[in-house]
């Protein structure tokens, strides 16, 4: 191999190592971690009914799909993922989106701690006055936390809306 090829496949080999470092140094500040989420009584839920719930017809935004599909998208515009992972009794868990739509529907008490709301900014918590300290900027959110607070999110989104209107009519 010439002194000419050997150059470029080193330069190239290393403008691909610094690619992908600045990529994962991006993506570790993407990467939630922390404190397990803990809700205590989870139960195994038997995978026959599981599967047997997931091809339910839903109908969404006009069309009918089955159900997993629709808590599988549903989770992760919430979530950030397509699992919920927290402990529950001493025990790590990780459930799907199908079975995550089962205690949503079945199990209100039960997901009322799940913090399965992800906040991308804390700007929307300062703007609706809710308090996060021990939580990163972008962080995830129970239920049980946001409840209190949702009457004020709904003030500023209609605020929001309105403005976008007089602006298009305009």
């Amino acid at each position: 191999m010439s002194k000419n090829k050997l150059g470029r496949w080193i330069g190239f080999t290393f403008v691909l190592m610094v690619i992908a470092s600045l990529l994962l140094y991006t993506a570790k500040d993407s990467i939630i971690k922390g404190e397990p989420n803990v809700v205590d009584g989870s139960h195994e839920v038997e995978p026959e009914l599981v599967e047997e719930f997931g091809t339910l017809p839903i109908q969404d935004g006009g069309r009918v799909k089955p159900m997993s599909t629709w808590a599988g998208f549903e989770l992760l515009a919430l979530n950030g993922k397509r699992k919920v992972r927290f402990e529950s009794d001493g025990e790590k868990v990780s459930i799907g989106p199908t079975e995550w739509a089962l205690d949503m529907l079945f199990r209100d008490e039960f997901t009322q701690k799940m913090e399965i709301f992800q906040v991308e900014d804390d700007a929307v918590l300062d703007m609706i006055e809710m308090p996060h300290e021990n939580k990163k900027r972008r962080d995830r959110y129970s239920k049980e936390e946001l409840q209190q607070y949702l009457h004020k999110l709904m003030l500023y989104v209609l605020r929001w809306e309105r403005s976008q209107l007089m602006t298009a009519t305009h």
